[in-house]
């Protein structure tokens, strides 16, 4: 078992509400799969029903991240490193969450579509 402690000490005061964690984890492979695969990610955990950990291996980020959902019903989310915040993104409706984080963990400014 994965000790939350040791990827921030305090998540719960990152974590707003609860929701339903597998319904968002759902919406991270629409409409393109491949992208939420393309993080690498090696665990999913629900984190008290408040917050869903993933540990990617992404291009640009190699760690933990949280999604949470603030009490406007909008997601925030923070990556992680040595027990630190490195980056948060707050504020986004559903339908941006799956390319706001492929942005900022995945996307390379070379990438060719």
């Amino acid at each position: 078992m994965t000790n939350v402690i040791k990827i921030y000490p305090n998540l719960d005061t990152l974590c707003c509400r609860t929701f339903d964690v597998a319904e968002t984890l759902m919406l991270l492979h629409q409409p393109t799969p491949s992208i939420f695969w393309s993080w690498g990610v090696e665990l999913k955990l629900n984190y008290k029903n408040m917050g869903l950990l993933l540990k990617v291996n992404a291009h640009r980020h190699t760690g933990w991240l949280l999604i949470s959902l603030s009490f406007s019903d909008l997601y925030d989310v923070y990556l992680f490193e040595d027990e630190k915040i490195k980056d948060e993104i707050k504020g986004l409706y559903f339908d941006q969450l799956l390319k706001a984080i492929d942005d900022k963990i995945e996307k390379l400014d070379n990438y060719e579509f």
